[in-house]
């Protein structure tokens, strides 16, 4: 069955995107959190040159990013391609290294990943929201402001990230209402037009 283009966006300098990837055949991505902090740093490493980090959130079987591609591009650039090739980079080394250590075999990714393109404040901030209350929607964990491999967190505190704080908050006006935003209660997931786990 044909993906929907929606969710094949291609890659813009300056753009924002919602991206996202999962492991087929319910297997799981991450079975303890040395992975997950592993797919965190293979991201930073291949990803960082590239993309401003704005949230994420790793559950078992898959993972959500929101990132906006910089404007470091010459107009010349191919940045689809780059950056998909970036991807597919860090898709491989996670796979590579996670099928080794467990003596697996076999793809660990969806191909090729979904990315949405988010083009409206409501949209970027429903984004985050989405994204960081992840865990819940899917029952991985009760509190998504606990949650260990997820963003919010980050975002509350005052230690070093690649996350960008101080753009985020300016777009919910401000970090307390970026929590308000967060605890308010929210209409089905399934409306969102970036629903796409089914």
């Amino acid at each position: 069955m044909p993906i929907n283009d929606k969710y094949l966006a291609r890659f813009g300098a300056g753009e924002y995107y919602h991206i996202y990837n999962r492991c087929p055949s319910h297997r799981k991505l991450f079975l303890y959190p040395d992975n997950y902090f592993y797919f965190l740093d293979t991201i930073k490493k291949n990803l960082q040159g590239s993309l401003n980090f704005l949230s994420y959130c790793l559950i078992p079987n898959h993972f959500h990013l929101f990132a906006q591609v910089k404007k470091i591009f010459n107009p010349a650039d191919d940045v689809n391609k780059i950056i998909t090739e970036q991807f597919r980079r860090t898709f491989i080394t996670y796979a590579n290294a996670f099928n080794k250590k467990y003596q697996l075999h076999g793809s660990l990714f969806t191909s090729p990943f979904r990315r949405i393109l988010v083009d409206s404040q409501t949209y970027y901030k429903d984004v985050i929201r989405y994204i960081h209350q992840n865990p819940v929607h899917h029952r991985v964990h009760s509190d998504f402001q606990s949650y260990r491999f997820s963003s919010y967190s980050s975002f509350l505190s005052d230690k070093p990230t690649l996350l960008q704080r101080e753009p985020v908050f300016e777009q919910f006006g401000g970090k307390e209402n970026f929590i308000k935003y967060h605890e308010a209660e929210q209409k089905s997931y399934v409306e969102f037009p970036f629903y796409y786990e089914d």
